[in-house]
């Protein structure tokens, strides 16, 4: 998985995340922090492998769906006219997808094209909106883990950075 986003602050960078295999890469400013997986685990944290993936998030959103309305018109989305959805769920239901520290209902908006996938996902948070847009379902994807010369070093010459909660 590849995902470019806008960096939280007033720098307004872009951020990279990779996920290849079991590690999860943050980068910007084109260095990246690598983190095993697991490590967010042991913090009450959903399982990021999974809940990146849109048919795995569609199981565990059956679970904990407690509203579903189709809301507003459609949009252009990628080339593809995608039909609005709010959902609602109850991330208590679902703990291995939402995590256990999330209890209270959480509010999706997802946009459907016409042959069922989603094109866009937007997520009503307290702290404002985040939206994560599909595209070019079925194509070829070639993503590598950044050359070590790219990987940030921890201070004191302790190796690479990426580590959380003691784990390595």
């Amino acid at each position: 998985m590849r995902m470019k986003m806008s960096a939280p602050g007033a720098t307004g960078g872009m951020q990279e995340v990779l996920l290849i295999g079991d590690t999860f890469y943050l980068g910007m400013g084109g260095q990246y922090m690598a983190m095993p997986l697991d490590s967010m685990s042991g913090e009450g944290m959903p399982d990021l492998s999974t809940n990146l993936d849109p048919k795995v998030q569609a199981k565990a959103f059956d679970k904990a769906i407690i509203g579903f309305e189709q809301k507003g018109a459609a949009e252009t989305i990628d080339g593809v006219k995608a039909t609005p959805y709010d959902i609602t769920v109850d991330p208590k239901k679902a703990p291995d997808a939402f995590g256990k520290s999330v209890t209270e209902p959480l509010s999706f908006t997802y946009y459907i094209g016409p042959d069922d996938l989603p094109r866009k996902m937007v997520f009503h948070g307290k702290d404002g909106d985040f939206s994560a847009t599909y595209t070019d379902w079925g194509a070829p994807v070639d993503i590598k883990a950044p050359p070590a010369s790219k990987m940030m070093k921890a201070p004191g010459g302790m190796g690479t950075m990426g580590t959380m909660g003691g784990m390595g």
